[in-house]
């Protein structure tokens, strides 16, 4: 989990209309700065019951 001494340096880094990705641990990234998630891994709180977003070959 981000700290809130990393978290506060990340927010003033940034200007007020830019966005922030946060990670099933809790750690925060600037956008486009969060490691990628391998194919085929589910996200967090996104539930696929039909199977319709499955890795594809």
């Amino acid at each position: 989990m981000t700290t809130r001494d990393e978290a506060e340096r990340l927010l003033s880094s940034l200007s007020d209309d830019d966005l922030v990705e946060i990670d099933s641990n809790g750690n925060v990234y600037a956008v486009g700065k969060a490691p990628q998630l391998g194919a085929g891994k589910p996200i967090a709180g996104i539930s696929d019951q039909k199977g319709e977003y499955g890795s594809q070959p």
